[in-house]
Parts: C-alpha cells; structure tokens; sequence
C-alpha cells in the first residue's frame, strides 16, 4: 500500500511539473507567432492613415480596428489556456506532496507553497486585496521551491534539488520554468528507481495477524499496546473501511514483547462515538498487523 501510494504521490508532482511546462511553451508560442506578427500587421496598415487618400486611409482604420480586435480574441482565448494548465499545475503539485506527507514524507511545506499560491491567485483578481495576493504567491514559490528540494534530498536525486532551488527563486520566471524542467527530468529518473524495485507480494500472500489493543481520538491520535514476538519496522498505518493513511508512528520500530506505539492521521476523524475500528499497521517485512480501536471523539 505504501509503496503504491508513494509511486502515485512521486507522479503527480511530476506530471504538476509538466502542465507548467506547457503552460510556459504556450505563452512563449503566442507571443511569438501570434501577437508579434499581429503587431507587426497592425504598424503596416498604421502606416497607411497617413495617405491622403480619404478611402485609403479609411480602410486602414478599418484593419486597425480588425487587428486589435483579432489580439484581444486571441489573447483571451491563450490567457484561458494558459490558466487552466496553471491552476492543473499547482493542484497536482499539492496532491503529489499530500500523498507523500500521509505516508510520512517531510514535504509538507510544498502543500502549504501551492496553497498559498492558489489562494494568492485569488486574492489577485479582488480589489484592495491584490497586494496580500502578490505576497502569497511569493512566499508560496519559495515554500513550493523547498517542497521540491526536499523530494530530492529525500529520494538521494540532485537534479530534483537543483530544480527546487531554482524555483524557490521568486519573481523570475525563467529560472523557474528551468527548475520545473529539471524538477520533471528528475523526478522521472525517480520514478524510473521506483519501476526497478520489486513489488511488496499480493496481500493475499501475506498473513494479517490481529493482535493488541488501543484507543483512537477524534483529534487524529491513536495509542496502541501490541504484542510482538520479532522486531518489525512500522511503515504506515490505516484505518480499515476509511480513506485515513498515515506514515507518522512513534515509535516505528517494534521490539519482540510488549510496545506502545502512537498513530498520528494528523487530521480530526470523523468517526462514529464508541465504535471499534480496526487499524492496520504495514510493515517492512510484507506482514500487517491488525489492532482493535475504540473511538473517542
């Protein structure tokens, strides 16, 4: 479940780094075959208002007007385009580094970064609230920078770190489009270690063992008292029947005997009072442990 969730997590960030890329080719794309050559249209027939000829120079305003219009179609239509692969951009962006944080990966700054931004963004378009947008969106691209940097230092891979430095750079589009390429190229060679690891065997295959007692909180916490016979390392935890995954558990580490361990979802659970639930703990070993909770509120 880990390892599934982790790859899912590690290809959202890369294909959030991709819609930005295209987003960056469109504008460039525009500008330079469309709005140039337009511009250029619009100085000739310009040129011709200065001929005497009454007819002449009517026509000439004419296709000054056809032009200007023709820029303004335009440009709505790329602005759009342009929006649409941002915001797709930034709500992957935040997706990939949620994924990540639930398993317990320390990206949770690069959630917070595309949050920022995307809020920041609205804030734009609000009279008198434009400035607080502009500051958002450059504390956000740093934050969203360090998210980046730290799914590098992470997963041991320099091309990723180099592209987050260059995207936490606020303000410069360039270095960031530079990052996000090299954030993309990166994080695809990741993508391509975690092809080469070999899958944890069908759950089938695996004995699930219940064992232990606890207590889960509607604050996220859950504590748990489990008997083990080996040493087993905790990857994640779930809560069966839910959509709750966490990677925070301390300790994560299991001692043969008797341990207590605490379970952080690190969000308030909306359970039923007083119902047992079942939290399953996965382990580096392939095994799962499944442990009886009483919900609190």
């Amino acid at each position: 479940m880990s390892q599934k969730g982790e790859a899912e997590g590690i290809a959202r960030i890369r294909s959030a780094a991709l819609f930005y890329i295209v987003a960056i080719l469109i504008t460039l794309v525009a500008v330079f075959a469309v709005f140039i050559p337009l511009i250029v249209s619009i100085s000739s027939i310009s040129s011709n208002l200065s001929n005497p000829n009454a007819s002449s120079a009517s026509a000439a305003a004419g296709g000054i007007l056809s032009a200007v219009i023709g820029v303004i179609v335009v440009a709505v239509i790329v602005s759009i385009v342009i929006l649409v692969f941002i915001i797709l951009s930034f709500l992957r962006f935040r997706d990939g580094f949620s994924i990540l944080q639930a398993i317990g990966r320390d990206v949770g700054i690069g959630k917070t970064g595309t949050t920022l931004i995307l809020v920041g963004a609205i804030l734009l378009i609000i009279p008198f609230l434009d400035i607080i947008g502009i500051i958002l969106i450059f504390v956000g691209q740093i934050l969203l920078g360090i998210g980046i940097y730290r799914i590098g230092e992470i997963y041991n891979n320099s091309l990723t770190k180099i592209g987050g430095i260059l995207v936490a750079i606020p303000l410069i589009d360039i270095t960031a489009f530079i990052g996000m390429i090299m954030t993309y190229v990166g994080v695809g060679q990741i993508q391509r270690e975690f092809g080469m690891r070999p899958p944890l065997p069908p759950s089938s295959q695996i004995p699930s063992q219940q064992t232990g007692s606890g207590v889960l909180r509607g604050n996220g916490t859950a504590d748990l008292n489990i008997y083990l016979q080996t040493q087993e390392q905790v990857v994640s935890a779930q809560i069966l029947g839910t959509n709750y995954l966490t990677g925070l558990i301390v300790p994560n580490m299991l001692q043969p005997g008797f341990n207590n361990l605490t379970v952080n979802f690190n969000v308030p659970l909306n359970l039923m009072p007083n119902s047992i639930y079942v939290i399953r703990l996965n382990l580096a070993s392939g095994r799962t442990l499944d442990v009886n909770v009483t919900f609190q509120p």
